[in-house]
């Protein structure tokens, strides 16, 4: 298997979308719950809407273009009260309106009203641009334009931000964007000084792919390391394929099924090589039978392999329902067995600190303990879900 060209981007979790949806202003993006206004509170922001509170301009404008609180949906009217919080200061009114400019969505179109207002908002606010670049970029009521999308993800990306300046690299890195890896790796470059880690992420692929670098695994390396020291989960599946390989770091397969094993929820390819190493690293017989079946009674004999292998189909769900607190007893049941393995370090209970788990596990791993019920006592927790299930 070959980590060169695209294969290590494979499957990139949603952790940048995540930070680029949370920078997004407006209802849209909203994830508090605010109970609705009152008939009195709505009198109330009309009547200072009316006097020319920006704030109660701004919330009018949403009402209307949402439709909600008893208002009818009219963009036009949303327009006239996002523009006058715009001009009286409102940062949310000045990137809605500018947003409305550049659509023509309540006004008529007018890309240079909308490039003066978003400018204007990026002063505050920079991520002020990223919504009309991300509509351009995957064609959200607006034609997919990479072009357009670029030009507004510069606004913000030079006002400093950060996820701006990577969703701009990944542009500049597509197809659309002219694969202009040079300019990908400018902009990674500034979000990684200034601690991001997806574009560390970003630019340690470029670095293993030698795109717009010479190729250099060790600086790959070091920057998967930087990244996941900073949180960034899409570092973990491209780094397991270094440590699998041995290239840039020494070979260590337990070191790989660790990395493969934080992201395997979410990465189909790192589950299939966290299983894949598994087998490989503690042998499992592959009988012409169902090999779950296998591990099942293995693991009933006490078999520390199966045991693991069986904790593992029930962590991901592979073949059985997912159950993390039978997994997690079966780990902790083969962790305590005595026997001298290299066991990989997901396997420890330690990391579950959340309260009313540890205590249900450690309960069931007690009662699998127990000579000859061990198939028992995990046909039970699943059929009798306690407070502490922490399952699918």
């Amino acid at each position: 298997m070959s980590i060169r060209g695209n294969n290590i981007r494979s499957a990139r979790i949603p952790h940048l979308l995540l930070a680029y949806l949370l920078c997004m202003p407006g209802p849209i993006w909203a994830i508090a719950y605010f109970p609705p206004p009152t008939k009195a509170e709505i009198a109330e922001i009309k009547r200072k809407a009316m006097t020319g509170n920006a704030g109660a301009e701004y919330a009018l404008g949403d009402w209307y273009q949402a439709g909600s609180h008893g208002f009818s949906k009219d963009l036009r009217l949303a327009a006239e009260w996002y523009l006058k919080a715009a001009i009286h200061g409102n940062n949310a009114g000045q990137r809605q309106i500018g947003e409305m400019y550049e659509f023509g969505e309540g006004v008529p179109p007018d890309h240079q009203k909308a490039v003066a207002w978003i400018r204007q908002a990026t002063i505050q606010y920079s991520a002020s641009s990223m919504l009309i670049a991300g509509r351009y970029e995957r064609g959200i009521n607006a034609p997919k334009n990479a072009r357009k999308a670029i030009a507004w993800y510069l606004m913000s990306a030079r006002a400093g931000h950060v996820v701006a300046q990577t969703l701009l690299g990944n542009l500049y890195e597509s197809p659309g964007g002219g694969k202009n890896y040079s300019e990908a790796v400018s902009w990674y470059r500034k979000a990684s000084d200034a601690g991001w880690p997806d574009a560390m992420t970003d630019l340690a692929n470029l670095y293993s792919a030698g795109k717009g670098v010479p190729q250099d695994y060790g600086a790959a390396v070091d920057f998967y390391r930087k990244s996941i020291a900073r949180g960034g989960f899409s570092a973990q599946y491209p780094l397991g394929l270094l440590y699998e390989q041995g290239i840039g770091v020494p070979n260590d397969p337990v070191a790989a099924m660790e990395l493969y094993q934080t992201i395997a929820h979410v990465n189909d390819d790192a589950r299939r090589r966290l299983f894949a190493l598994f087998a490989l690293q503690f042998p499992i017989p592959n009988p012409p039978t169902d090999v779950l079946n296998w591990k099942r009674e293995a693991a009933a004999k006490g078999d520390v392999v199966a045991q693991l292998g069986l904790g593992m189909q029930y962590e991901f769900g592979v073949g059985v329902a997912p159950n993390a607190t039978v997994a997690y007893a079966l780990y902790e049941l083969a962790a305590t067995s005595g026997r001298q393995l290299h066991l990989p370090n997901f396997i420890r209970l330690s990391p579950l600190t959340k309260t009313g788990v540890e205590p249900e596990i450690l309960k069931l791993e007690r009662e699998m303990a127990k000579p000859g019920n061990l198939l028992t006592a995990i046909d039970y927790c699943i059929a009798h879900p306690a407070p502490g299930y922490i399952g699918d």
